[in-house]
């Protein structure tokens, strides 16, 4: 069986016919190569699951934010009520606006954890605050977009909502809270190189704390994708004899 991609080879180069048996071994072969593939594919993409997954879970014991880190006390406390990991609200704020809770985007996103005033206003339905003035000119104190806990609170709540609404999908969530609900229906590769990036700062900064189990998850994970390119090429290749043995054939019949 393993020789017969060269056996199929040779019978393209020479023009020698080949016995069925050499057929069969080829064409079970691309079926273990396939096969194979897919389990390697399998295998990457559950062992990242568990790696956000993981990161998904709350565990207070664990995971609360020290209180010498910015932000601690309102992070650990949004991430409380709406059963998030705080650490996964603290690297949201790092990566949207680098710990600058007057930051506003050219886009128009505010604060820490960069929320626009529609999704704002739509999660404080005749909130104190509307959202869409600039810094220090609202009088609504704690509850101002701009104030730490305002505005982590509103970011925190709008990201469980989304990590709800896609079924504790934390890649789907991540990409939906940088490009919009509108673009995102599953966990296809990131529409764009700007969420894509985004993702990979969000890991980057997980990895740092992350557990035992979830390094050998990513190991288990790099791992398999170098499986994947392997099977696949060798796929490809044994694709690529086939067609031109069918071909050959054909030709010969004809």
């Amino acid at each position: 069986m393993l020789f017969s991609p060269f056996a199929v080879l040779y019978e393209l180069l020479t023009g020698q016919a080949l016995a069925a048996d050499w057929i069969r071994a080829y064409l079970a072969l691309g079926f273990i190569l396939l096969c194979a593939t897919g389990v390697a594919l399998y295998t990457d993409q559950t062992s990242e699951q568990k790696v956000f997954a993981a990161l998904g879970r709350f565990e207070p014991q664990a995971r609360f934010v020290p209180a010498d880190m910015p932000y601690a006390e309102e992070i650990n406390a949004a991430a409380s009520r709406y059963d998030l990991n705080p650490l996964a609200v603290y690297y949201l704020i790092q990566i949207e606006s680098g710990g600058r809770p007057l930051l506003i985007s050219p886009r128009g996103a505010r604060g820490l954890m960069q929320i626009m005033p529609a999704t704002w206003q739509a999660l404080n339905p005749g909130g104190p605050c509307r959202g869409d003035h600039g810094p220090f000119i609202c009088p609504a104190g704690k509850e101002c977009i701009f104030a730490p806990w305002g505005n982590i609170r509103v970011g925190t709540l709008y990201f469980s909502r989304l990590l709800r609404h896609y079924r504790g999908d934390y890649v789907a969530a991540l990409q939906a809270y940088n490009a919009g609900q509108r673009h995102v229906v599953s966990t296809p590769p990131a529409k764009y190189a700007e969420t894509r990036q985004y993702l990979s700062s969000f890991l980057a900064l997980f990895r740092k704390e992350q557990e035992e189990q979830l390094r050998l998850g990513l190991l288990l994970s790099a791992r398999s994708r170098q499986w994947v390119r392997i099977f696949f090429a060798a796929l490809a290749v044994h694709l690529i004899l086939g067609i031109g043995l069918f071909w050959r054939r054909q030709r010969v019949a004809s």
